[in-house]
């Protein structure tokens, strides 16, 4: 059995995002410590989702921890997803099996109007031991055709003869059409094959995702033959 211990956030209502133009459909958000013993999890199911939705989980075990901060606001055109993260996670002398602290994630959304979708991403760790790796990911795709349009991922870490200190960025933007299923999905996570050394290891970042509503044509179109006389009005005193 494996010690595991996990605080997961869980949307399953559909949920109107900036008007009626994208939906939110689903959404999974958890932060997770497993050292690799018990098969044992705690969850806490939320959500009604609020504007904005701000939450901070913290999960411990022993020596290992992780701390997933949500910071998700939306506005008429546009919304933010920002997820902050802070994992801890400890070699354990007595096994050679697998430890994780992670956040991860995933969101399931409609969209009825053009979306520019903006990613930018970072996770940074050190004092890793020799059986350790770090780990960022980030894929958004459209979910019936299994398209992606963006699929990026980082690992590297002493575990695979890397350094023990580095950092992952992704910075990525993308345009998803209207009357698209679509959802993202992210992964940050320290791990250890466990190889008695005790250590300790440290990562920290974030995900930051955006949104905004691309304005159709004819919209500008309908505003044309307005503009002079918004201009004489403008001019008009009072």
């Amino acid at each position: 059995m494996t010690p595991r211990l996990s605080l997961i956030a869980t949307l399953l209502c559909a949920s109107p995002l900036f008007g009626a133009s994208v939906t939110l459909q689903v959404w999974n958000l958890s932060t997770t410590v497993d050292d690799g013993f018990l098969d044992d999890r705690d969850n806490i199911t939320s959500v009604t989702v609020q504007n904005p939705f701000q939450q901070t989980h913290n999960v411990m075990l022993g020596d290992s921890s992780a701390m997933t901060t949500y910071n998700f606001m939306w506005q008429a055109q546009s919304a933010s997803f920002l997820i902050d993260a802070i994992h801890s996670l400890k070699d354990i002398p007595t096994t050679s099996s697998l430890s994780i602290s992670r956040s991860v994630g995933t969101a399931r959304m409609h969209t009825e109007s053009d979306l520019l979708v903006t990613v930018d991403a970072q996770y940074t760790y050190h004092s890793l031991g020799s059986e350790y790796y770090a780990r960022l990911g980030l894929i958004v795709a459209d979910t019936d055709a299994k398209t992606q349009f963006i699929n990026e991922s980082h690992q590297a870490g002493p575990a695979f003869l890397g350094a023990s200190v580095g950092v992952f960025s992704i910075q990525e933007s993308t345009t998803i059409p209207a009357g698209t299923n679509f959802g993202f999905s992210y992964s940050m996570l320290l791990t250890t094959f466990g190889g008695g050394s005790s250590a300790v290891g440290h990562a920290a970042g974030h995900v930051n995702i955006t949104m905004q509503v691309i304005p159709e044509p004819a919209a500008f179109l309908l505003l044309i033959p307005a503009l002079p006389f918004m201009r004489r009005r403008a001019r008009t005193p009072s």
